[in-house]
Order: structure tokens, then sequence, then C-alpha cells
């Protein structure tokens, strides 16, 4: 049995997509006989590649125009199904801009469909291209995609509780849904946990965006007494939205003790979280993370290597942190708050530590990689004996935006730019 794995996203990345990707795959290529992973690629990365039984097909091209890009992403998938020898049984999509041309294509009728849910373009999308929200015709269309995939697939994996209760209230059934969290790939031994004297570092991970609330922590850090005596390590995975941080590094007069960094490989960010006092996951109070909700990454991996987060006390925060226990849980948007906690944790060692040792004990019974293998083993187990009921694609109905005029309201500032 062969399985074709896609999503629109740059494999290997340093962020939490590409490392989710990794997972699946190292997983799913023990059950079946060939792997066929379809991503994007970029730089000098091999359009085409072959590890063991995965089969490695990247889209090396891009365009401005986002909808272009994932208009020509879908030709490329619909022309490789075309191409294949053998379509696969199971094909697993991570997003609708895989899914729509999948579920188009004549040959993939009697293959069982599974659709990854992290996030909705309906969602997303106003957060990268705000003018978004002034199309309506487009968001609907949008939405459209979204429920045509919801409808058509017959099983639904999504990594938190916050983005079941958002797509059953967008009319899916509870019982498609799988809620799989994230999980690390193996935990940290207690040797490799320890801190180094007088830890001070405050460390953030992830991207430059808007919503993931970096400047709440910025405006935090500076609000700090003796603020020469911390360190605010910024580890981003990309260059978007960087100068705008840096600006507002120079203005709030933290540089001396802030240092940024970009695209580092997963084992200096690992070692990071080890060496930090604490992360911050300071998340905004916004639709991208309150109607949806991702399972983050950096909060898994900071409490696997014993470093307690300081976390926005949102949902998708509270499924991973108990306030108090094994994490410190703020009101979000406010640097005020954020401040102090830092502030109090950074002054008490013994509560860091009790707090880094019941995160680490939450990891290991919650969110290591075999437990999460299960589930997804249960979760494909259960969507093969299904039946023999063919996907609910329509083939009349025309899912594409092809030459719509509100396109050029994409353009990004360069031509090469990967979503």
């Amino acid at each position: 049995m062969n399985l074709l794995y896609t999503a629109f996203d740059v494999f290997p990345l340093p962020k939490g997509a590409s490392t989710h990707i990794a997972h699946s795959v190292a997983t799913l290529r023990k059950r079946f006989e060939t792997l066929h992973l379809v991503v994007l690629g970029g730089g000098d990365m091999p359009a085409y590649q072959e590890e063991g039984n995965v089969l490695i097909h990247r889209w090396m091209k891009s365009h401005p125009n986002f909808l272009r890009r994932t208009e020509d992403f879908g030709a490329f998938l619909s022309d490789l199904l075309s191409e294949m020898p053998r379509i696969p049984e199971i094909i697993h999509f991570r997003d609708i801009w895989s899914g729509i041309p999948i579920l188009a294509h004549p040959r993939t009728r009697k293959s069982r469909m599974i659709f990854e849910v992290n996030g909705l373009p309906s969602v997303e999308l106003p957060y990268r291209y705000p003018e978004t929200l002034r199309n309506s015709v487009l968001m609907a269309k949008i939405r459209s995609m979204e429920n045509h995939c919801l409808d058509s697939a017959h099983g639904i994996i999504t990594v938190s509780e916050v983005n079941k209760r958002c797509l059953i209230s967008r009319g899916t059934s509870p019982e498609k849904i799988s809620v799989i969290p994230n999980t690390v790939e193996s935990v940290t031994p207690n040797a490799e946990t320890g801190k180094p004297p007088a830890a001070n570092m405050i460390l953030y991970v992830g991207t430059f965006s808007p919503w993931q609330g970096l400047p709440v922590l910025l405006k935090a850090c500076a609000m700090l007494p003796n603020p020469g005596q911390r360190k605010l390590m910024i580890v981003g995975s990309t260059k978007k939205h960087f100068r705008p941080v840096r600006k507002l590094v120079r203005k709030l007069d933290i540089a001396s003790f802030t240092e940024l960094k970009i695209g580092l490989p997963h084992r200096k960010v690992q070692r990071l979280f080890r060496e930090a006092a604490l992360s911050v996951a300071p998340l905004t109070r916004c639709s991208r993370n309150e109607i949806q909700g991702c399972s983050p990454f950096k909060l898994i991996e900071s409490m696997n290597a014993g470093t307690p987060v300081i976390a926005s006390r949102l949902p998708v925060c509270s499924e991973i942190i108990e306030h108090g226990r094994d994490g410190w849980l703020v009101g979000p948007d406010s640097p005020r708050a954020l401040a102090l906690a830092m502030e109090k944790l950074l002054n008490d060692p013994d509560r860091l530590a009790y707090l880094g040792k019941n995160a680490k004990i939450r990891i290991s019974e919650c969110f290591v990689f075999d437990l999460w293998e299960r589930r997804v083993f249960k979760f494909y187990d259960n969507v093969q004996q299904k039946g023999g009921l063919e996907n609910g694609a329509s083939t009349d109905e025309n899912h594409s935006w092809r030459d719509h005029e509100s396109q050029e309201n994409f353009r990004t500032e360069a031509a090469g730019r990967m979503a």
C-alpha cells in the first residue's frame, strides 16, 4: 500500500511545520511500501529526492502572487498524479491548496482522503494579507474550498481541541475529527537539562509575525528592573517581519542585552532551550489564536528541556500548561503582566526548578513521540476500515480562482518569495 502526503510548505526548514512533517514522514514510512512526499522547495534543495521508501517531489518554482503560487503548485500536483503509474490508496493533505487539486483529479476517486488541519486560510490569510478582508467574494470562495475539503475527507487530524471546536462549528462531524497534539521526538535526559550557574537568559523562538506577540515581549523586557542583568535571545525561523522587530528593539533601547538570530539549526535551538532560564510564548488575543489554535512546538520543546514557559492565558496554551505547576500563564497583550511574571520567576530559582521539573514530567506523560505515533496509526487504521465509499469530491464544481481579478492584491515584495 502506498501513501501520498502533500503540504504547501517548504521542506525542510527550521520551523514548526517542517518539524511536524518530518515526524509524520518518519512514522508513516513504516506503514507503507512507498511514501510520496510533495512539498515546496527552495535554494539548493533537489527537485526530486529518494530517501529509502520516501520519494520527495518538490515544486521549485515561485511567483510573487500568493494565489498564483497556490494555483501553480496545484497544477504541479495534478500533473504528478496523472503521471503516477499507481495512485496511492491513502492521500494525506495538509492544506486546501493541496486538497482541491487532489479531490478534483479523476484518478483519486477511490483513494481514502485525510485532511490535516493545522489552520484555515480564511482565518490566517487576513493576518498575512490584510486586504483580503475587503474582498468578500474571495473570502467566501476560500471558505467554500475549506468546506469542500472538510466534507470530502474520510478523516480529519487536527492538533488542538480549539481547532476541533472550530471545525465542528463549521458543520464537521465530531466523529470525523481526531485531535493529535504535537510532540517531541525524544525526551531530553535529565542530565542534559541542568542550567548553567546564574542562568538569566529569556528565550523567544518562533516567527516574527505580529500575532505571535513579540512586541509585547520586547515592551515587557524594557520594563524589567536592572535589564542589564538579563539577556534576551530571540530566534526567528525566517526573515519575514524582522525589520519592524529590530526597529522596536532600538526604539525601546534594549539592544544592549538583546540578541537576534535567524534560521538556526534545530539542534542549536534545542541547546538554547536547555540553557535558558525561561522561555516566553506571548501569543496575542486574536482569531488566529482563539477561533482556531495551534499546538505550539516551542512550548513542548522548552518544557522537554526542563525550561519553564511563560505563555499567554489562551486555550491553546492552557491545553499544554497548567499554571503554577508546569508553567506560567499571563493575560495576553499585557507587557506589564508579562514583565511582572518574568521578574517574579527570575528572582525565584526554586520555583523555576519546580516548574521545570514538572514540565518535563508533563511532556514525558502526554507529548512523547511513541504516544503520538500510536495515535496516528490508530487514526489511519480507522480511516482504512471505514469502507469503500468514494470521496465526496465533485468534478462539476469549480473550486479554482484562476484569472480572479483580485489576484493582484496579493503581490508580495519579492518575486522569489515562498509562502
